[in-house]
């Protein structure tokens, strides 16, 4: 009798995860098939989902910061931001006007559903968890009497995104906005494989790479952490800037294109402070605006958008902990900053792979650890070798599926990324480097290795003399998407079963 009320409560929960997930995708898709919000345009590129996800991230985040400065983020609350999800899903089915049909629905949540189950968490789970608690039960301003975990000062904007998404009495819902634009990602790589486009390798070759990389590394969920999503983000905005730059010059040099490269900057700045080399690619954007004399087009009413999202952002980081980014020592107001200085070696250490007992250790010897000659070999043994795990069969794969379509021959421009793509190059380097020397962990800089991996793959086939060529009527490289997919489908079944 008891194991048969437990079974009959086994199956409660899990098809009480299933029901929550379906709905949950149904939800937020329905948010996203609000067109005019995200400065697209129609013809555009409409289902590249990602970025639009970012963008209404961008906007949910500017509300729940917000409504948390009088209210705690209570499960009415989140039930209420699902059922007008779903109200505007029905809306949009009814008026055939959903950004995805309604089969790759399910089959998005299908992906998302086979993903979460029996996942795990991740090593950062309990003071993340702990945070969205604080969401979900205070004020921000009750907060400081309620923090049981310091991490809780590294605030990111992910944990309030999660208490948004999160209900109490779904545990797995925890675990969904993650999944979620995973899986978005992959639709999006579809999405550019079917696209013709002027670029074969911005629109084909470049999004298989980068699939291939994000599959190798973030296979299972517990593995993805508040990292790899702003990650994510970022691979995509790098899609996305090169396609619209080879296919639709206008809209590049149009005021919308610049609203969506500032909103998705201020996301992923907030999402992740690493994530703030990504801001170089504007360096390579304003040199191609003022070749083009369209600099007056970058800014608009619209920039208090990505603003906002700093400011608020900058705000909770300064009532939390005194400081405008935690733990920075230059950017705190404390008068005994000795805490912050350990918090930020310690950080750095961690990064760094130097495993120590960092509270027995005093203030001048953390930060002589710091130095490159200490904590080089520790690197060495630990992160460099958990890199070529990850990316040396990421190039191993993406050359074998690549080389039918290398031919040798000079170099041409249809084999160029995108036009002064050595200034973007220079920076992508210059964003390794700056990785490297903070913060040297594959979870800070997993995007930024990736695209370094591929320009440098990149360019040592065109030292090579290899061109990449287009066969225009081949489904080779969609049959090998729908391949990787399906055995990243295999992998979750087996994950299952065998746990």
């Amino acid at each position: 009798m008891v194991l048969e009320q437990f079974t009959v409560s086994l199956n409660i929960v899990f098809l009480s995860n299933i029901f929550f997930l379906l709905l949950a995708t149904f939800s937020l898709n329905g948010f996203l098939s609000l067109r005019k919000i995200y400065f697209f345009i129609n013809d555009i590129s409409p289902n590249l989902l990602v970025l639009r996800c970012a963008i209404f991230l961008s906007y949910i985040f500017i509300f729940y910061s917000c409504l948390n400065f009088i209210i705690p983020l209570s499960d009415k609350i989140i039930l209420i931001f699902y059922a007008i999800g779903l109200i505007v899903f029905i809306i949009k089915l009814i008026k055939k006007d959903l950004i995805i049909g309604l089969k790759w629905q399910f089959i998005i949540a299908l992906f998302i559903i086979l993903y979460l189950l029996n996942s795990g968490y991740n090593n950062d789970f309990d003071y993340h968890s702990h945070h969205i608690d604080l969401y979900k039960n205070y004020r921000l301003f009750e907060f400081k009497n309620n923090i049981l975990d310091g991490r809780i000062y590294y605030n990111s904007a992910y944990l309030i995104l999660n208490s948004a998404t999160f209900l109490s009495f779904i545990n797995i819902s925890i675990k969904f906005l993650s999944a979620y634009v995973f899986a978005l990602f992959i639709w999006d790589v579809r999405e550019y494989l079917k696209i013709d486009s002027s670029n074969f390798i911005v629109s084909k070759i470049l999004p298989i790479f980068f699939l291939i990389s994000v599959f190798l590394t973030i296979s299972k969920f517990k593995n993805i952490g508040t990292d790899y999503i702003a990650h994510i983000i970022y691979l995509s905005l790098i899609l996305f800037y090169l396609f619209i730059y080879n296919n639709y010059k206008e809209y590049f040099f149009s005021k919308n294109f610049p609203k969506i490269i500032f909103i998705i900057l201020a996301i992923l700045i907030v999402l992740k402070i690493s994530m703030v080399l990504c801001c170089l690619i504007c360096v390579h954007f304003f040199f191609l605006k003022y070749k083009n004399k369209s600099l007056k087009n970058i800014f608009s009413i619209y920039i208090f958008v990505p603003i906002l999202v700093v400011f608020i952002w900058i705000y909770q980081n300064y009532f939390l902990s005194s400081c405008i980014v935690y733990p920075i020592k230059s950017l705190c107001f404390l008068d005994d900053k000795s805490l912050i200085i350990f918090e930020n070696n310690m950080i750095s250490l961690f990064a760094k792979s130097v495993k120590v007992n960092y509270w027995d250790e005093s203030l001048v010897s953390l930060q002589s650890m710091n130095s490159f000659p200490f904590w080089i070999q520790s690197w060495f043994n630990d992160h460099f070798f958990k890199i070529l795990e990850k990316f040396i069969p990421c190039l191993i794969i993406a050359n074998l599926i690549f080389y039918k379509f290398l031919k040798k021959g000079k170099f041409t421009q249809d084999n160029q990324l995108i036009e002064f793509q050595n200034i973007l190059f220079i920076t992508w380097l210059f964003t390794l480097i700056i990785w490297f020397v903070e913060a040297p962990a594959i979870r800070f800089g997993f995007s930024y290795i990736t695209i370094n991996l591929f320009m440098l793959n990149y360019l040592a086939l065109k030292a090579l003399n290899l061109n990449f060529i287009q066969h225009k009527k081949s489904n080779y490289l969609m049959k090998i998407f729908y391949l990787l997919i399906f055995m990243m489908i295999i992998y979750q079944f087996f994950r299952i079963i065998t746990q």
